[in-house]
């Protein structure tokens, strides 16, 4: 029976035990026979959000946890309104207003932010609070994840996968930009290199983002600097955004831009 807008709870048995939310008993019989997990979850968290196949992004993502680990302990809930929203990620609260924040009376603490959230109708992930001046890699002969033309980049999200690539195949190399990003490990979570898409939303909202960075005690981000991707688009080069102008450029591996880090959600 369908249970219209109501959220009912399921436990999933499998190696630890889940919290599937969904929609309907048939959408939880769905995702206990195997559903899809949305954002960077260890594989030993206690408990999250499971959602069936074709189901995901009707509701969002929904994180819980019965203890104080920080992953689950997001307790984030993500709705896609159409409308691109910018909130605060604070751990065991979820996603705060601006409003909120300042209404408050220093009921949340800036050292339970995790970052700034960024929710658009078609992704969502958290900006870090901090950033660096790295190179992308000091190797500029091979293609690591894979070439993209502009076109091909605005198709896909692939930050976490290209980091973890990247990281692979630098460890031999001193500070790259994807390790920067992939060793940050901010609130125990696994942050990355955002692809180019994800760092174009960061720049198309970065001044409500550095509003939010600001009030939080984050480092705003720097709006006549260029930033890179993880996004390849040859062997010598990759994709970065100067967010003076929200124009993107492929430039030499080799050369030092501004890292900002992102996590799923």
């Amino acid at each position: 029976m369908e249970l219209k807008n109501e959220l009912k709870k399921f436990i999933v048995d499998r190696t630890t035990r889940y919290n599937v939310m969904a929609k309907s008993q048939e959408a939880a019989e769905l995702a206990a026979a195997g559903g899809v997990i949305f954002g960077n979850l260890s594989a030993d968290a206690d408990q999250f959000s499971v959602y069936p196949e074709g189901m995901e992004g009707q509701d969002g993502l929904n994180l819980a946890s019965k203890d104080n680990s920080t992953l689950d302990n997001i307790k984030a809930e993500v709705k896609r309104t159409g409308e691109t929203q910018i909130l605060i990620a604070v751990e065991g609260e979820g996603f705060i207003t601006k409003d909120k924040w300042t209404g408050s009376n220093g009921a949340y603490s800036k050292d339970a932010v995790i970052g700034i959230a960024v929710i658009t109708p078609l992704i969502s992930f958290i900006v870090g609070l901090t950033e660096w001046k790295e190179r992308w890699s000091e190797d500029d002969e091979h293609v690591v994840t894979e070439s993209h033309t502009e076109a091909q980049a605005f198709q896909v999200v692939s930050g976490l996968e290209h980091t973890r690539q990247l990281v692979d195949w630098q460890e031999d190399e001193g500070n790259t930009a994807a390790k920067m990003c992939w060793n940050y490990k901010h609130k125990g979570l696994q942050w990355y290199l955002p692809c180019l898409l994800e760092l174009n939303a960061i720049c198309a909202n970065k001044e409500e983002i550095n509003v939010l960075l600001k009030l939080v005690g984050g480092t705003p981000l720097s709006l006549d600097e260029c930033y890179w991707s993880s996004t390849e688009t040859s062997a010598y080069g990759s994709w970065d955004v100067y967010f003076g102008s929200g124009f993107s450029t492929s430039s030499g591996k080799c050369g030092t831009y501004v890292v900002r880090p992102a996590v799923a959600i």
